[in-house]
């Protein structure tokens, strides 16, 4: 049973890494476009994403989120720091923030 339980800790740690590597390429194109004018804050709405957050203190994005999205509870949008092992399921009703080690959002977040 051990093995087992190694076997899916590394397969969920390959996939979380493989999720993260795909919101990266996307987190920069939506960077690169915000860059050249668009604003994000003016296209985002309550069923995100939620570019404006890439770059910003996670706190404040949680905030800025939770002040969008009416519909979403607090226990439900979360800082995630680096190698945190998360689950693969996709909830409408959750948003998973992925912060960098100093605390800066990584990924443009997104329901799920």
């Amino acid at each position: 049973m051990k093995h087992f339980s190694n076997v899916a800790f590394v397969l969920a740690t390959l996939l979380i890494s493989q999720v993260s590597a795909n919101h990266n390429k996307v987190s920069k194109q939506e960077s690169t476009s915000l860059r050249k004018g668009t604003s994000a804050e003016n296209e985002e709405t309550d069923q995100g994403p939620w570019p404006s957050c890439y770059g910003t203190p996670g706190d404040e994005c949680k905030e800025h989120i939770l002040d969008i999205a009416t519909d979403l509870l607090d226990e439900n949008v979360n800082l995630y720091p680096p190698g945190t092992p998360m689950t693969m399921d996709y909830l409408t009703n959750r948003v998973r923030i992925l912060v960098d080690k100093d605390g800066i959002v990584s990924v443009t977040p997104g329901r799920g």
